[in-house]
């Protein structure tokens, strides 16, 4: 039982992610697998969690620029790794530093 415990631990650890960004990695995730229900359960979870619905729109419409720039960063991140090319020429000439909390960041490559 214990171990099933520390799975959870670790499936639920996303310290410093914004709820917003995590969620648009995963509702990426689901549209990309074509499962209506399983998109509509995941932005009905979303919603109950706080995530601003406007957010989830665009997430869903793939709208990037009315997107905050985590949740187009983790977005487009998602949306690159599912496509196996994480490297495209874009993120290929620039890299950033993204400010998660006062003492910790993220590398990131923006495309």
């Amino acid at each position: 039982m214990l171990a099933f415990g520390n799975v959870r631990a670790i499936n639920d650890y996303r310290k410093d992610v914004p709820p917003a960004a995590y969620t648009a990695a995963g509702i990426t995730g689901l549209m990309s697998e074509d499962c209506g229900p399983c998109t509509q359960l995941g932005i009905d979870m979303a919603e109950r969690g706080g995530v601003d619905p406007a957010v989830l729109r665009a997430v869903v419409e793939s709208d990037f620029a009315a997107m905050p720039y985590e949740v187009a960063l983790a977005a487009r991140f998602t949306e690159a790794t599912l496509r196996r090319a994480p490297r495209t020429p874009t993120c290929a000439r620039t890299r950033w530093i993204v400010p998660l909390s006062e003492s910790r960041a993220a590398i990131s490559a923006p495309w």
